[in-house]
């Protein structure tokens, strides 16, 4: 059975590709945070929900997911997950440390700069 991933948001393509690579690939097709009503139908047939800082992921989405393994957050926090409902089900729970280093750095200088 092919492990399916869905994405709340758009994510630059390479990283698309990349993923389509390993597994099956749903994405909210629209240029908006995904409305919790479609979030919930999505996640019905999920093993793993790659999710932004604006998504909430509480008890009720969780339990929403049967299949459900893995919450990726596209972001440095985690304050959107309901990590130790996460936790208590089996979900592994990750984010992306360090991801906004850089990008703070260089405003930092820009600001110093200006």
């Amino acid at each position: 059975m092919p492990v399916n991933i869905y994405l709340t948001r758009r994510i630059p393509q390479p990283a698309i590709d990349l993923l389509s690579s390993y597994f099956e690939v749903s994405i909210n097709p629209h240029d908006r945070n995904v409305r919790r009503a479609e979030l919930l139908e999505h996640l019905k047939d999920a093993d793993a929900l790659l999710c932004q800082l604006t998504d909430s992921i509480d008890r009720g989405v969780i339990d929403s997911a049967p299949r459900l393994r893995c919450i990726c957050n596209n972001a440095v926090g985690y304050n959107n997950i309901d990590v130790a409902y996460a936790t208590e089900k089996g979900i592994a729970v990750c984010n992306t440390p360090g991801v906004l280093t850089e990008a703070t750095a260089d405003l930092a200088w820009a600001l110093i700069m200006s």
